[in-house]
């Protein structure tokens, strides 16, 4: 199992992650949980609530993705935290390659673009059609790297991520015009 981290412009790459046809457990902010049907349904599916700002909360749901590690079960993360409005990849932040660290878990990094007109930030309905990418990069390895490497880990992957997403929007430029 892996540590998952994607990119994250559009409430349309959650539907996305799903092809790639892999068992795992997301983490998401609480307030979704609370959309009748939608969020039931994750709280049925054993996703993780995470409440941005609280410490309690956050080290609750890494505590509950560790557990889920342990038995098997792979974790997506937006290391972004929110979604992106330009489509641009946002900084990273650090929990979920402390997680893959402590766990020593290798991360998956996926990197999707093109679809943050479909639905995109601040908007309630759905906008144009578009192409879309989605790419898996290979698994990074953690196990050589300690607590205090998370940085390191961390601008790697994120590099790696950025590399691709350029790529994959110059692509996505020729085919759109």
């Amino acid at each position: 199992n892996y540590v998952l981290v994607a990119n994250h412009a559009s409430l349309s790459y959650i539907i996305c992650l799903f092809a790639i046809g892999h068992q795992f457990k997301w983490i998401a902010k609480k307030s979704l949980f609370h959309i009748p049907f939608f969020g039931w349904a994750m709280s049925v599916m054993g996703y993780i609530p995470l409440e941005r700002g609280k410490h309690s909360s956050i080290r609750n749901s890494y505590r509950e993705s560790l557990g889920w590690l342990e038995n098997g079960i792979s974790i997506l993360i937006f290391p972004e935290g929110t979604r992106s409005r330009s489509g641009e990849l946002g900084k990273f932040k650090s929990g979920a390659f402390r997680l893959a660290i402590e766990s020593r878990r290798p991360i998956l990094p996926i990197v999707l673009a093109g679809t943050k007109n479909v639905i995109s930030k601040g908007k309630a309905g759905f906008g144009t059609r578009g192409a879309a990418y989605m790419s898996i990069l290979p698994a990074v390895e953690t196990t050589g790297f300690g607590l205090k490497e998370e940085e390191k880990l961390r601008k790697l992957v994120e590099n790696l991520m950025l590399e691709e997403l350029k790529r994959r929007n110059k692509i996505l430029d020729r085919v759109q015009r």
